[in-house]
């Protein structure tokens, strides 16, 4: 007894040093990362400002200057009413998060730095209930341990924490609706249906995806119940029903507002080849345990082997979770990781899109491997009876190992972001970097590009100009101009006008032809 004692008193002093760091990465540098356009978009919309409205506005100002972009970013004379009417202008999004952040400002204020810390919170509710979570599952508290520990330094997990968006507390309700799922399974009460019946509207209010999450909790049901219609499946579809029910209001708002919904979701329905669709999906795999920089050079040979033996961690850990657990365990988890990527993908394929290759759109199955990593191993330390001493430390080599390469990719992500996170706007640096070095800049940038140019001014200079390109006059001065991501038809009409030069300073690396990015060229007039 002295023995486990002193283990589990080791134990505990490690989980604590991992959670320090945990929250120590949250929250560095919170102020410093890309203030990317979904961001902004949060922004404008708790200040009542619906993101059509910006543009209209702004681009009908002669000159814009930083102040009158960032005005929009600002508590101003807005009410409440009129950040419920954005909200309601921009449907696809969930309203519960972007409410408690308009809350939230107000009693700590407007600052960059305080609209992400609402995430840090959020995202440290999220340990306690993935330790719950791991109990009611596994009813072993060294998998809860091991699973807050990864869950602490993944970089997935930390990059999403200090980001001003809903996915912090998505992964909450997510936690919340299987535990309360699994406690009312177990003892089948009124008051446990009830408050699974809260904790799936929540995350119904929460993101739209949660419904997915309810199709994995209803199949998972169904399979535990043998397909049975019995008095606990009722139970189960009268609480769903409730909880759809009260989710009505914003079904309605989608509907009355479906031409908005589907403008908003352009980008989810553009096409991406097969081939390019099956490496993202195994990299965002990974993205759970490591993040370093994403190159198709020789550099990604080492990433590449780290992979490869995440990818056998990951496979084992599941092999050794269907073996070793009941099948209401090991049915749950498979169920989370599945069902929900599983519909995104066939839909893609189906219908077309790339939903399922974004990487914020698939916790559910992130979650599904965190809880199977956990419990792989605490098995292979503590349970596996073949197991001898020299094969268990190899496997608490594994673990630190893995716990070592998420520390490290968090220490990466201390001065930068990953790119499947802020996507384009990672650009916003060296493209800010470059009309910097002038004096006085001036940005000329089309109306369809003002969203990211609102992005963009959290780092230009506060004398920074900006005009439409399609009031400007570009024979009327001599000066060099900077022009912002031109479409190319804007190319096309410049280069009509002989005695302009164009010359493209920035342009990133794609790793993908089909890859938005931002590029910035220059526009020379002759003036001879």
């Amino acid at each position: 007894m002295q023995l486990k004692s002193i283990i589990s008193q080791l134990q505990s002093k490690w989980l604590i040093i991992i959670l320090i760091l945990g929250l120590i990465f949250r929250c560095v540098n919170l102020d410093q990362k890309v203030y990317w356009v979904d961001e902004v978009a949060t922004r404008l919309r708790i200040y009542g400002y619906t993101q059509t409205e910006f543009v209209q506005e702004i681009s009908k100002k002669p000159v814009i200057t930083i102040t009158d972009l960032q005005q929009y970013q600002k508590p101003g004379k807005r009410t409440f009413q009129d950040t419920i009417y954005a909200l309601t202008q921009s449907p696809e999004h969930a309203p519960l998060y972007f409410i408690l952040v308009k809350f939230w400002v107000q009693i700590f204020g407007s600052s960059m730095m305080a609209i992400r810390s609402l995430s840090i919170v959020l995202s440290l509710l999220a340990f306690p209930c993935l330790y719950w979570l791991c109990l009611a599952l596994f009813h072993l508290p060294i998998v809860g341990k091991i699973a807050v520990a990864l869950w602490s330094v993944s970089p997935f997990y930390v990059a999403y924490a200090q980001e001003a968006r809903p996915y912090s507390l998505w992964v909450v309700t997510i936690l919340l609706s299987s535990l309360t799922l699994l406690k009312t399974i177990r003892f089948n009460t009124l008051q446990t249906w009830g408050l699974y019946a809260l904790t799936l509207t929540l995350g119904l209010y929460t993101s739209l995806l949660s419904i997915f999450l309810w199709v994995a909790q209803t199949v998972y049901l169904l399979a535990l119940e043998k397909f049975k219609i019995n008095q606990k499946f009722r139970s189960y579809v009268i609480a769903s029903t409730l909880s759809f029910l009260s989710f009505t209001p914003w079904l309605w708002v989608m509907l009355k507002n479906w031409d908005n919904l589907q403008d908003n979701t352009i980008w989810m329905r553009v096409h991406l080849d097969f081939l390019f669709m099956i490496p993202l999906w195994i990299y965002n795999t990974f993205i759970l345990f490591i993040e370093s920089p994403v190159s198709l050079d020789a550099s990604v040979i080492p990433r590449i082997i780290l992979d490869f033996n995440l990818l056998i961690l990951v496979l084992t850990s599941l092999v050794c979770l269907y073996r070793q657990t009941p099948q209401k365990t090991w049915l749950y988890v498979l169920s989370l990781m599945i069902i929900p990527y599983i519909i995104l993908i066939l839909s893609d394929l189906i219908l077309g899109g790339q939903l399922s290759t974004a990487a914020r759109y698939i916790i559910p199955y992130h979650l599904g491997i965190n809880l199977a990593v956990a419990y792989g191993f605490s098995y292979q330390l503590n349970f596996n009876k073949l197991a001898n001493p020299t094969y268990r430390k190899i496997w608490k080599i594994i673990l630190i190992g893995v716990l070592f390469i998420g520390i490290f990719s968090c220490i990466y992500l201390v001065n930068t972001s990953p790119k499947y996170q802020k996507t384009r706007n990672l650009s916003n640096i060296p493209i800010a970097q470059i009309i910097n070095q002038i004096e006085s800049p001036i940005i000329i940038a089309e109306k369809s590009q003002m969203i990211d140019i609102l992005s963009l001014s959290y780092l230009l200079k506060p004398n920074t100009k900006i005009y439409n390109a399609k009031t400007f006059n570009f024979s009327n001065t001599c000066q060099s101009l900077f022009l912002f991501n031109p479409s190319q038809q804007l190319q096309t009409e410049l280069l009509k006008q002989n005695t302009l030069k164009l010359d493209q300073v920035y342009k990133p690396k794609l790793l993908i032809p089909s890859e938005i990015y931002l590029s910035l060229w220059t526009v020379k007039n002759s003036c001879s």
